[in-house]
């Protein structure tokens, strides 16, 4: 039982830790969020030579 407790504990404050890191300023949410960044580095896909259609 008490290590089924300290196991839960454990995962308890990783979860706990790592949401806050991905919530920080330079975290995931700040760069994902961005429309500025988003279109600096959005590269549109190349279009090849096509026959048409009919």
């Amino acid at each position: 039982m008490k290590t089924k407790l300290a196991l839960f504990s454990a995962l308890l404050l990783f979860l706990a830790a790592s949401s806050t890191v991905a919530a920080g300023k330079s975290g995931c949410l700040t760069c994902h969020t961005s429309d500025a960044t988003l279109k600096l580095l959005y590269k549109p896909p190349a279009m090849g030579a096509s026959e048409g259609e009919g």
